[in-house]
């Protein structure tokens, strides 16, 4: 892309350390858990941030569940679904059934970068999208689910800026990048942010409720009703 992109979504310290074994909930519910960052199913959250880049970009714009163009069920497969924030920030309430047995992994604020259009240098993307988040003040000041708040975001749940190969960047994509009349392209990519990992949803109804600014400046106050069956 021509200019670095901050896309301020959903999303724990700034360490830049991964743990060695799959995490230990560090909160617990009749109805669910809550992992913190580290390895969760022989994944690093760093991995989780950029497979769930790689979901949000696939779809186009204009029917992406991100965007709110299209429902959030769509292109989700595999153990773990992705949620997402929104793209104008504000107040919104989305609604998902998601299937039991699933982990979901929330996107409460998060960044992606890439070097489509050439620019930045390979070379130079980590360095110049941390510079970026950094600098950035990313904030979540509120997460609760089923009204419950889960503390310590800054120390427990974040992705340190890792790169990735993005493969699916749609021609029409909902951040612009420059895919030269290719169908879809693919792309030297870093990605980072704030996360939650929320496994064991039991049947029923959920809310996650959270919220989340930068510098930008943009503020997000996001709920999701879920419905797992």
């Amino acid at each position: 892309m021509k200019n670095l992109f901050l896309l301020v979504l959903i999303a724990a310290a700034f360490s830049f350390t991964s743990c060695s074994k799959d995490s230990t909930p560090t909160a617990t519910n009749a109805g669910y858990n809550v992992a913190a960052n580290g390895m969760y199913k022989n994944h690093t959250w760093s991995d989780w941030s950029n497979m769930w880049w790689s979901w949000a970009l696939a779809m186009p714009d204009g029917a992406n569940a991100v965007q709110g163009t299209a429902p959030m069920e769509t292109n989700q497969s595999g153990d773990v679904w992705f949620l997402s924030g929104n793209l104008k920030g504000g107040i919104e309430t989305r609604t998902v059934t998601i299937p039991l047995g699933k982990s979901v992994f929330v996107a409460l604020l998060n960044f992606y970068a890439d070097t489509t259009g050439g620019y930045p240098p390979a070379d130079s993307l980590m360095n110049l999208a941390k510079q970026i988040w950094d600098g950035s003040n990313a904030t979540v000041t509120l997460f609760e689910i089923d009204g419950k708040a889960v503390d310590n975001i800054a120390a427990n749940y974040f992705a340190p800026v890792t790169s990735f190969t993005n493969q699916n960047i749609p021609l029409k994509n909902v951040i612009g990048d420059e895919t030269y009349g290719k169908d879809k392209i693919s792309s030297y990519a870093a990605s980072c942010g704030y996360y939650m990992m929320i496994d064991g949803l039991s049947a029923g109804t959920h809310t996650i409720h959270f919220k989340a600014s930068n510098l930008a400046p943009l503020s997000i106050d996001m709920t999701y009703n879920i419905t797992v069956k």
